[in-house]
């Protein structure tokens, strides 16, 4: 987790420092490639000593070939949540949560991004407390950043070493424990599950 974190904020860090405005927000969509491969990375890791049976870590191809499909994810994923913010707020925030565990779906159950939207609205759905304080969780994690780039960061020009990393250090931070609390999420589900399985099938043996 800290290497992630560590990785993700040297990376948005050198852009701030290095790259000038005109060509910042393309360096950030370059980077965000970069982001993506990570929480897949991190994602695979909890899912590896998570105890999911159907799940296998394999460290030549962490991330189960599912690159390509988590970029066109996190890009529908984006793009919708951004939408629903903008329009009347909490539709965003409902697919914010109901979408929470979709990442981790994806990666672990080999599913289609559209299974894998579907799938995660399911789970979510039986857990929606849970979900809800999850999103609410994320919410807090990125209030610091996004407040240290209000208040701090220049208008226009670079804003200076301490606060480009003071910034990029709390957006890394607020992305990484995200990426942890989806997998968390997922697999605690996952587990409620197999328990509500079982229980039916010693009910059914009773019978």
């Amino acid at each position: 987790m800290i290497g992630a974190g560590v990785a993700v904020t040297l990376t948005y860090l050198a852009a701030d420092i290095l790259i000038p405005d005109p060509y910042l927000l393309m360096a950030y969509g370059v980077l965000g490639f970069f982001a993506i491969y990570l929480q897949l990375l991190l994602t695979a890791r909890m899912l590896s000593v998570s105890g999911l049976g159907d799940y296998q870590f394999n460290p030549g191809t962490p991330t189960n070939g599912r690159f390509a499909s988590a970029f066109l994810l996190s890009l529908l994923t984006l793009v919708a949540i951004f939408a629903g913010l903008l329009l009347l707020v909490i539709p965003g925030l409902v697919l914010l949560a109901r979408w929470g565990v979709c990442f981790p779906v994806l990666l672990a159950e080999r599913a289609t991004v559209g299974e894998s939207l579907g799938r995660s609205w399911r789970m979510t759905g039986g857990h929606w407390e849970v979900a809800t304080l999850v999103m609410i969780v994320i919410l807090i994690l990125s209030v610091p950043a996004w407040v240290s780039q209000y208040l701090l960061y220049p208008e226009y020009g670079m804003p200076t070493l301490p606060v480009a990393v003071l910034t990029n250090a709390l957006f890394s931070l607020a992305w990484v424990l995200t990426w942890l609390f989806s997998a968390a999420f997922y697999v605690w589900i996952r587990q409620a599950e197999a328990k509500q399985d079982d229980l039916a099938i010693d009910r059914s043996l009773i019978a």
